[in-house]
């Protein structure tokens, strides 16, 4: 069984992304087992890491998952969020609506996409600052 994909890019950050829907017979588990080796850039395909795309529920609802490039989960990338709005939105997976909400399964948070006719923006919600360090 092959690997369906696409890559995409904005302002820098370049993921591999993995639609579940096209690629119904791999888990989740699978794709994180496989994140190293694909975003590896001299073995791979490369990029910064590889993002799961989900819109099989019932209800409609779009989910990722992010894995960086040496397997570890994160939970947002904002210039990834906005090619996953784009890619949702061109597949219909939105049902033609410019405005949704994409689930970040890891945190379960919501955000908020709009999809234009030349801009893609995403709202993240307030940034959750975390406790200062200072580097020696």
């Amino acid at each position: 069984m092959g690997l369906k994909f696409i890559k995409m890019e904005a302002l820098g950050n370049d993921y591999v992304y993995v639609d579940m829907v096209e690629n119904r017979g791999l888990s989740i588990g699978d794709i994180r087992a496989m994140a190293s080796l694909i975003s590896d850039r001299h073995k791979g395909v490369g990029g910064d890491g590889v993002i799961a795309i989900d819109a099989t529920s019932s209800s409609g609802e779009i989910s990722i998952r992010i894995f960086n490039s040496d397997g570890s989960e994160a939970e947002m990338c904002g210039n990834g969020l906005r090619c996953v709005a784009q890619l949702a939105f061109d597949r219909v997976y939105t049902k033609g609506k410019h405005e949704f909400e994409i689930l970040l399964k890891k945190s379960g948070r919501k955000v908020k996409a709009f999809v234009g006719d030349e801009t893609v923006t995403i709202d993240m919600g307030e940034a959750i600052v975390g406790k200062e360090s200072v580097i020696d």
